[in-house]
């Protein structure tokens, strides 16, 4: 019997979660951070393809037409081969965030790692899509703010703050916001987290008597905006303190601009040589 191939994140974290090891929220955002996924050429745009490192795994695919079978290292989708799945051309190091948030696009299911080893496939159907569309925006986000120099300058990342469709907010009792004196010279920095494993490593990191009070609210990016206007005491937005996703503080000035933003531009998928 031929081994597995090493293990990429993605493979490892889900076989974890199989084991009770790890939970939906690691194995999304595994996913998502994953730079080397494989995905069908019918997927790409010409542009998109024009310089894509391309595999062939058979002369045609049998997958049905309204599936997508995409693979999170080359050595399973040659696995799938072996044991007789023809799918024909794929692209190499396809990012995940670009990938998950083009799927809902053309697919009504979609397949990882699918007919090479048993224990590593998932499926998704159009009922799970909402949820790898919001991880996906949320982690497209999180590497906009991790090359963003300044962040009120940069008109897409404002767009994606105001598009993200879930942002999760830890408040005391009274509906104010938490925040963190004193950060980056602010009074009133209020904390606001792009995934729920950020929030819960915030909330995490409190003191347990005030982890007894706080509460979550979660808004879209346009509640985000309202919220934020009704928190007059807070002067800043920090986003992410304790990861994993990246941690960045935003000036109350900004506000106004993603408030006003327009929406993101259509994700491209980064096919390198």
């Amino acid at each position: 019997m031929i081994p597995p191939p090493p293990m990429s994140r993605p493979r490892a974290v889900r076989l974890a979660q199989a084991r009770g090891e790890a939970d939906t929220n690691e194995v999304l955002r595994a996913f998502m951070a994953h730079k080397e996924w494989l995905a069908p050429i019918s997927l790409f745009e010409g542009s998109e393809v024009a310089d894509a490192r391309k595999l062939s795994l058979g002369s045609r695919t049998q997958v049905p037409a309204d599936e997508i079978w995409i693979f999170s290292e080359q050595g399973t989708a040659i696995q799938a081969t072996r044991n007789g799945t023809l799918l024909g051309c794929y692209v190499k190091g396809v990012r995940g965030d670009a990938l998950f948030r083009r799927l809902p696009e053309v697919a009504s299911y979609v397949v990882i790692n699918g007919g090479g080893y048993e224990d590593d496939r998932l499926d998704f159907d159009r009922s799970g899509f909402d949820q790898l569309l919001r991880w996906a925006e949320a982690v497209s986000l999180e590497r906009a703010l991790s090359a963003a120099d300044a962040i009120e300058n940069d008109p897409e990342l404002l767009a994606r703050m105001r598009a993200l469709d879930a942002w999760y907010l830890p408040l005391f009792g009274d509906g104010r916001m938490i925040a963190k004196a004193g950060h980056e010279g602010y009074d009133q920095p209020g904390v606001a987290c792009s995934t729920p494993d950020s929030y819960a490593a915030f909330v995490n990191a409190l003191d347990p008597a005030m982890r007894q009070q706080v509460k979550r609210m979660v808004v879209d990016g346009k509640g985000l905006c309202v919220e934020l206007q009704n928190q007059t005491q807070v002067d800043a937005l920090y986003l992410n303190p304790f990861g994993p996703g990246p941690t960045a503080t935003l000036p109350r000035s900004a506000f106004d601009l993603i408030k006003s933003a327009g929406p993101p531009p259509r994700p491209s998928l980064p096919a390198p040589h």
